[in-house]
């Protein structure tokens, strides 16, 4: 079994918001299911009460070793640019918000989002609301 090098990164903003001691740890192709125990002892010792896990999707079996509920899971894609056809033009312009369209963007992520359920909002003992952005 390798050495788990990685360190909880303490999420204060979200503890301070949802209550919770939250923490995130992010590993990589290495690890194996027989980690399973120091991450438990990590998170114990450290008294983490929600934890983000992200592995590679080839490391479930990791996952399913920790006995923890799953309660999202983002999946990403990865391809090469020069396996991908050229892009048509196009008049769509994008640039970088300004403060001016502050009000703009916050009314589209409040409407883009207002039926949005995360990982919070599976825990049913929390009020929905403390995990809406609306």
């Amino acid at each position: 079994m390798g050495v788990i090098s990685v360190q909880l990164r303490f999420e204060e903003r979200k503890q301070a918001r949802f209550g919770y001691r939250m923490s995130r740890l992010t590993l990589d192709s290495a690890c194996v299911p027989a980690n399973a125990e120091r991450i438990m002892e990590m998170c114990q010792s450290a008294s983490v009460e929600m934890l983000t896990l992200r592995v590679p999707t080839d490391k479930v079996a990791l996952v399913e070793a920790l006995e923890f509920r799953i309660m999202d899971c983002l999946v990403y894609y990865e391809c090469p640019t020069e396996y991908l056809s050229a892009a048509k033009p196009s008049t769509l312009e994008i640039r970088e918000a300004t403060v001016e369209d502050a009000t703009a963007v916050a009314e589209t992520v409040r409407l883009c989002f207002s039926d949005y359920s995360s990982h919070y909002h599976a825990d049913a003992p929390r009020p929905r609301k403390m995990y809406s952005s609306s």
